[in-house]
């Protein structure tokens, strides 16, 4: 490998680690933002499980953020090169096209079996666990919405009760109660039984 080869081959490589890091950020942060903070904030979630799923989105994140990276790094390496006459010079002094990219083909094709490998067997394990531990976490944000023995009065004209839980996602006994203007309650419906689940 000559040193022109040697060059291109790094600023793609830089170009590629940056891109992806950027393009990571952006799509965590929308996945962050999105599914995550509000179990954050709810206070349902601690520091290690929160790293935990954090940790489980990072496969998820690179399948998509590396190939556009990979993309934007060679339109942006060679567009320069070939913007400052480097490529004109270069095959000028007889250095063919297929000599000066044949390291970068080389670093495409490890970045692409890199990603089928993500995408096709580690990728969905992991995206699957993190979907367990949301779902977990889920149920934990509707039983602390949803507590028990006690009224919730914070609808409007309306008044719940949910009985002591039995195992699992089941609650109690359910009992909805209709308040009418006049201040007298009426029963709505009620089950023996009710089950949450997302």
């Amino acid at each position: 490998m000559n040193t022109l080869q040697r060059y291109l081959l790094k600023r793609v490589f830089v170009s590629l680690v940056a891109g992806t890091f950027v393009l990571g950020f952006i799509l965590f942060l929308g996945n962050t933002l999105k599914q995550i903070l509000e179990l954050v904030i709810s206070g349902v979630i601690n520091a290690s499980l929160l790293g935990q799923m954090l940790l489980y989105l990072i496969p998820f994140v690179i399948m998509y953020a590396v190939p556009i990276a990979m993309l934007t790094a060679v339109l942006l390496v060679f567009g320069s090169f070939s913007a400052d006459n480097e490529l004109t010079a270069a095959r000028t002094s007889g250095i063919s096209l297929i000599s000066l990219v044949w390291p970068v083909l080389l670093l495409g094709l490890l970045v692409s079996i890199l990603n089928i490998l993500i995408v096709t067997d580690y990728g969905p394990k992991v995206r699957a666990q993190y979907k367990e531990l949301l779902a977990q976490s889920r149920t934990r944000l509707a039983e602390s919405l949803l507590p028990e023995r006690r009224f919730i009065t914070q609808l409007p004209g309306l008044i719940i009760y949910i009985g002591k839980s039995e195992r699992g996602p089941n609650k109690g006994h359910v009992a909805l109660l209709h308040q009418r203007p006049n201040k007298h309650l009426r029963q709505t419906s009620c089950s023996r039984r009710f089950i949450h689940s997302y």
